[in-house]
């Protein structure tokens, strides 16, 4: 059943002004997919069907995502920054927020233009309530895990099941089942073989929108044997053998799916997009063998290497084996691809529409992008055109952590390892505004690390009087008590706790300028010789940030965690609020 290549017999690729028969929207999401690791980058790792869409397409050569999962997913269905959903990193269980319910997805945006809507893989935009999970947000179905990760085989999160079959809208208690079957099977297949269901089951008078978003290739490395065996003889390292048998599965599955499309004659009049949600993890406990090479820095961290994705899209309705060099946000994807469903898109969005640049091989519509925070919340960056600024509290790496040049470990048998400089960019201070904007982080609290506290009135009162402080970083501000605790250090992993709220000053601290047409892999930081851009760089960032308004809300009002008990497979997550 599994094929691993589709070959494409559509004779001759042509570019037409779009058909007035909406086009079928497939959005595939790879997870934690490195920039180095695809087959068409690394030579090293076979991705046949996900290559020859990209040789075919329009490869996305300088494509901006967020530094890990749930900010990327909040941005691709909103089309908004995290500065302005407050989804500012990734969604632990168990969490009372989720992507705020008055933002509208873009789900809800193609559902309204008569698409028949269909989620398959990870959610992780919130689920302590049933009306943030998928059925509720413009999908007519839905069939994967709510959570962030989790075992490929087993689907345990957390010390608890987590995948649901919610078969309609507005799915929610006593209609969401949960799917005990899918235990022991691997989710990259169970999630193809749904999706090639949803295809078959389509009613081709309604185009489709079906969001993929695959688990592969997250944290833990697991696979069946048979993928991670076809690199027994060519990659070395255990680690890396078996990330690339995930890819290879992730591969097969596009092939399947695409394959799904062509059968029904579905894909004469597709778009089949697919990106990464961030760059691939490099180093800790996530890090199961992706590379980045050679770009710096990986997942969790604003430099390149976390935050640049690989991504393309593919249609007959664009031109062929084209290479898109603007700057593009997974913000544009929202009103990219309203404009080609024949809509007009919304204004109070971040993104921009990138569908006539696409279609006519034209340039892009944006000249800077919010390249964001980095997963502590400390580093962030701007980027104009050829230009990237970040900025980052001083004597820590510009661009947060991981910060190396790191090749895919133990490349083959034969090929050699290449290492490159791993020393921290010069630090310079600078002191343009006195503007403070605090980023607030709901139910977490951070130990230790103090340097006074004292009382105040809100968590924003906190925040000015950490910025009042050279050497605070940041605070935690306890709700029961009004304590306001400022912080010398912040760790990467707070406490949960719904009494507290914590929260880093964005002040302008140590800026780094990269100019990134000459230095791509960001090594030479460059603001002494060009101060006025890097000053020019600041104040849009400053600008954008004084603009954002945060708002994902812890709930404080909901109670414990209840995790019902399935006779089959024990303790189950599922809204509990």
């Amino acid at each position: 059943k599994h094929k691993m290549l589709l070959t494409f017999c559509f004779g001759v690729f042509f570019t037409v002004a779009l058909a007035a028969k909406q086009p079928n929207i497939i959005l595939i999401v790879a997870d934690d997919l490195g920039y180095d690791d695809v087959g068409f980058r690394s030579h090293q790792i076979k991705t046949p069907n996900i290559d020859r869409l990209a040789r075919e397409g329009i490869l996305l050569d300088q494509y901006i995502v967020q530094t890990v999962c749930s900010p990327s997913r909040a941005a691709l269905m909103s089309g908004r920054y995290p500065l302005h959903t407050g989804i500012d990193s990734w969604i632990p269980m168990p969490s009372t927020y989720g992507l705020p319910l008055n933002e509208t997805t873009l789900a809800n945006h193609l559902h309204a233009l008569n698409y028949s809507t269909h989620a398959v893989g990870k959610w992780h935009l919130g689920f302590y309530q049933w009306q943030y999970t998928p059925t509720f947000r413009g999908f007519e179905s839905f069939y994967g895990f709510y959570g962030g990760g989790q075992d490929y085989f087993k689907h345990i999160e957390n010390g608890a099941y987590d995948f649901r079959d919610d078969v309609r809208p507005n799915c929610g208690r006593n209609c969401s089942r949960l799917a005990s079957e899918a235990s022991g099977q691997y989710s990259t297949q169970l999630f193809a073989t749904r999706a090639e269901s949803v295809i078959a089951a389509h009613d081709t008078s309604r185009p489709l929108f079906l969001y993929l978003p695959f688990q592969a290739v997250h944290a833990p490395g697991e696979v069946p044997s048979k993928y991670s065996d076809m690199y027994n003889a060519t990659i070395k390292s255990p680690t890396r053998r078996i990330f690339a048998g995930m890819l290879s599965c992730l591969d097969e599955a596009v092939g399947n799916i695409t394959a799904a499309l062509d059968a029904r004659g579905m894909l004469n009049n597709a778009i089949v997009i697919f990106t990464t949600d961030n760059g691939g993890p490099i180093e800790g406990g996530d890090s199961i063998g992706a590379s980045n090479w050679p770009l710096r820095g990986g997942k969790h961290s604003v430099w390149d290497g976390g935050v640049r994705g690989t991504a393309f899209v593919w249609s007959p309705l664009l031109p062929h084996g084209a290479v898109h060099s603007g700057l593009m946000h997974i913000v544009d994807w929202l009103p990219t691809l309203l404009e080609a469903a024949g809509a007009t898109p919304p204004s109070n969005i971040d993104g921009v529409s990138q569908w006539t640049a696409l279609h006519t091989a034209g340039s892009s519509p944006r000249d800077a992008v919010y390249v964001g925070l980095d997963q502590a919340l400390l580093h962030r960056g701007w980027r104009t055109g050829e230009w990237k600024l970040l900025v980052s509290p001083l004597d820590t790496p510009a661009g947060g952590s991981p910060d190396a040049w790191l090749p895919p470990a133990n490349l083959s048998q034969t090929d050699p390892i290449r290492f490159g400089p791993q020393t921290h960019q010069q630090q310079l201070s600078f002191d343009a505004t006195s503007a403070i904007t605090v980023v607030v982080k709901q139910g977490a609290c951070y130990p230790d690390n103090d340097i006074s506290h004292s009382s105040a009135t809100s968590a924003t009162e906190c925040g000015v009087l950490c910025a009042g402080k050279a050497e605070c970083v940041g605070f935690t501000y306890h709700l029961d008590t009004s304590q306001c605790w400022l912080k010398k250090k912040m760790t990467t992993d707070p406490a949960l706790n719904i009494s507290c709220v914590s929260g880093f000053p964005l002040t302008p601290g140590t800026m780094h300028l990269f100019h990134l047409t000459s230095d791509p892999t960001e090594r030479t930081d460059v603001h002494s010789q060009y101060p006025t851009i890097a000053s020019n760089l600041l104040a849009a960032l400053v600008a954008a940030e004084q603009g954002g308004t945060h708002t994902a809300v812890f709930d404080s009002t909901c109670g414990p965690v209840v995790h019902p008990v399935d006779p089959h497979v024990g303790p189950v997550w599922e809204p509990w609020c």
